[in-house]
């Protein structure tokens, strides 16, 4: 009998735990495939200075003595409190002792999150006495649409929040007062606002959870670090950021400084309310004494879409729990009344402090309505509710392209209903199915859009191909050969491995974050003439959003020429639209072989031969090339160049490359010359210009037989290249 008895206590114990341990290993299943995921984007340069880069630098830089100092948007070292007051982010600067790579901060961020399931679990059983709906609510945290692009997004102390808020009301329902405390304190180092969430959660404290000393401290601890954050340590840096900021437009961009303003003194993010004013009083003031401009803020098509991808997935339930969900109100006014897009969306960093009161908001009011309704009543319409926000949850993953949906979506059976649910609502609605698997085009699509992984459908290593083919006569068409992409992977690997740890580099942003562990990390053009090496993107389209949103761009060659002029830098890379200067203390520009030139002839001088023209308005005169080059040793090409009747006197860009004629594979490379030191629009009818490459093949190059192409493009459409083909060549290894 007692045998019996204790089968019976084993069985029933056993299924007490089994929604936890279900729970548990849906959570360790989804955070591998965010890890996987999360590798894979940072291996193919989807991540960036931006914002992994900077967080990675000031922890890194943290773990070697530099408290919380980065390198800002324009080449000065400083503390990131200059932006913001996230110092949660310095208690894993240890990690990088174990682990001295950016992605340990991405492991962690992932493991964290994922982590909010367990008082997620403990908070409704408490309230519920169920583990089941633990299990359920545990499992529509991790498919909630914002949490999954939260476990795959770029570190941010922010998002840490999440687990910290939940808890505290974990503890809060304990009445541990200590451990509420020490997780409300965390809280308030994750971000500057935190610090206006947890006056309002004081406030529900002191009048609904009627704890008025409590409620008091919590409301009493906001104030004093908002006062702290806001009043004092952000605009402490006010004069540094305007001397960076100013230091920057005089460097690299002196013929423009004039253009424009400073940054804010008193917060450098001001300028995403200056539709309201230029201070926090000025824009206080007017949100509240026009608030018919406030109100058409408010309820704007932007605002209400986000509105809708935030309560939708949850149908509506934190909204019928206002107490909790009035704690958001701070930070739902800093998204909804910004005039940056980003902030209105469930993509980024910006939802984080929101998310916790939106589940816990659901979890009290599932509890309030188990307790309302009667009798046997109660875990039906609970348990009803509960899978029904579930559904939403998982049709909303597939509406709003969840970068896990692709995983999720060979889930069973109840994914297969919610599939065929949303491709019945797009087939009757005319829509286009915005599931990311259903691209026709994989190769051009980001972490958020595929399902591949490393060496699957959208890796960076199929970045530079030409898939047509082609009659190979001289001066034939080449069609689809393109301007070739930096971010594939082998040329930026490459670039990044050429590159001493502790040398201090100005580099484009997609290299931020492989770059970001070293006490100088500028972003180009930003200490381009100081920096011990310089990494140039000519392929770029860089947006400057910090400069009053300067396109850098049409500057990219001014920038080459400067460096190809000094002394102090020679190349030690160049390829796919990559160059890499490294500073010598040796006055011997180029000693590496790496030189570029242009000779101008009187057309009289030159007997010319056969040509190739091409529609831009240029030929290439007399197209001889060598038959064989090598694997890192030195090459040199020669072309000479005239004008034609077509020439429409402007800048062109001047491509030689190699394609691989069996994998397709291109190598290609800038005339540099013609591109920055010489340009096309200061061509005449009256000379030829004779154009000298002098290159080294990288080894990543497979040696073979290649197609050698030469193409033009403009700067307008660097993309379109007008390609001829010249020769078959054989690359090889001396």
């Amino acid at each position: 009998m007692t045998r019996v008895i204790s089968i019976k206590n084993l069985v029933r114990k056993f299924l007490a735990l089994l929604p936890f341990g279900i729970l548990l290993t849906f959570g360790v299943v989804i955070f591998k495939v965010s890890t996987r995921l999360l590798f894979y984007k940072y291996a193919t340069f989807q991540t960036s200075k931006f914002d992994l880069g900077i967080m990675a630098q000031t922890v890194w830089n943290t773990a070697h003595g530099r408290f919380f100092e980065f390198t800002d948007h324009f080449g000065t070292n400083m503390s990131q409190a200059a932006t913001h007051t996230d110092y949660l982010m310095v208690i894993f600067a240890p990690l990088f002792w174990i682990w001295n790579d950016p992605r340990v901060l991405l492991v962690a961020q992932a493991l964290l999150l994922t982590s909010s399931v367990i008082p997620i679990y403990l908070l409704i059983k408490i309230k519920t006495k169920s583990n089941w709906l633990g299990l359920i609510w545990g499992i529509i945290f991790l498919v909630y649409p914002a949490v999954a692009f939260l476990l795959l997004s770029d570190f941010h102390s922010v998002t840490l929040v999440i687990p910290l808020f939940i808890w505290a009301f974990y503890f809060l329902e304990k009445n541990w007062l200590i451990p509420f405390l020490i997780v409300i304190g965390l809280a308030l180092f994750g971000k500057e606002e935190i610090s206006l969430i947890v006056i309002f959660f004081g406030l529900y404290i002191a009048f609904f959870r009627h704890r008025k000393h409590l409620g008091l401290a919590v409301i009493t601890c906001g104030i004093l670090w908002a006062i702290v954050t806001f009043g004092l340590i952000i605009p402490s840096y006010g004069g540094i950021r305007e001397k960076s900021f100013t230091s920057f437009t005089n460097y690299a961009l002196s013929d423009q400084s004039e253009m424009f303003r400073t940054g804010n003194s008193q917060n450098f993010f001001l300028n995403r309310y200056d539709q309201f004013g230029d201070s926090y009083t000025n824009i206080a003031w007017n949100i509240i004494s026009n608030p018919k401009n406030t109100l058409s803020v408010l309820i704007s098509s932007e605002n209400r879409d986000y509105l809708f991808k935030v309560f939708g997935p949850l149908i509506f339930i934190p909204a019928l729990n206002l107490p909790i969900i009035l704690i958001t109100l701070p930070e739902f006014a800093i998204n909804l009344l910004s005039n940056n897009s980003a902030m209105k969306g469930i993509k980024l960093q910006y939802i984080s402090s929101i998310i916790p009161f939106l589940f816990v908001s659901s979890i009290f009011f599932i509890a309030y309505l188990k307790k309302r309704v009667p009798g046997k009543f109660s875990l039906v319409s609970v348990y009803s509710i509960s899978l029904v926000v579930l559904v939403a949850s998982l049709w909303a993953s597939s509406r709003f392209n969840s970068p896990l949906w692709p995983y999720l979506e060979h889930g069973g059976p109840l994914i297969k209903l919610v599939s065929f649910v949303n491709n019945y609502f797009d087939h009757n609605n005319g829509l286009a199915n915005t599931s990311a698997i259903e691209s026709t085009d994989e190769s051009n699509l980001n972490i958020s859009q595929t399902s591949g992984l490393p060496g699957g459908a959208g890796t960076s290593d199929n970045a530079n191909l030409v898939v047509v083919k082609i009659k190979t006569s001289i001066g034939n068409s080449y069609e689809g050969l393109g301007f070739s992409n930096p971010k594939d992977s082998d040329t930026a690997e490459y670039t990044i491995k050429q590159i001493p740890e502790k040398a201090s580099v100005s580099a484009p942003n997609f290299l931020g974050a492989q770059l970001s562990l070293r006490p100088s990390l500028a972003l180009f053009p930003a200490n381009y003439k100081d920096a011990d090496d310089v990494v140039v993107d000519l392929a770029s389209d860089q947006v400057l959003h910090s400069v009053d949103n300067f396109n850098i761009t049409p500057l990219i060659p001014k920038f080459v020429s400067d460096l190809l002029s000094n002394n102090s830098y020679q190349i030690k890379y160049f390829g796919n639209s990559l160059i890499l200067f490294e500073k010598s203390s040796s006055n011997n520009n180029f000693k590496k072989g790496l030189d570029f030139n242009i000779e101008v002839l009187d057309t009289g001088s030159y007997l010319k031969g056969s040509e190739i023209s091409y529609n831009s308005g240029l030929s290439l005169q007399d197209p001889l090339f060598p038959d064989q080059l090598l694997i890192n040793s030195d090459n040199k090409i020669t072309q000479v160049w005239a004008i034609n009747r077509y020439f429409s006197n402007k800048p062109l860009i001047i491509t030689t490359s190699l394609v691989n004629k069996e994998s397709r594979k291109v190598f290609q490379l800038v005339n540099l010359a013609s591109y920055s030191l010489n340009k096309t629009d200061t061509w005449d009818a009256e000379h030829v210009y004779k154009e000298t490459l002098n290159f080294k093949i990288p080894s990543f190059v497979a040696p073979g037989n290649y197609d050698l192409v030469v193409g033009i493009s403009d700067f307008d459409n660097k993309n379109i290249i007008e390609a001829r083909y010249i020769k078959e060549v054989v690359v090889v290894t001396p």
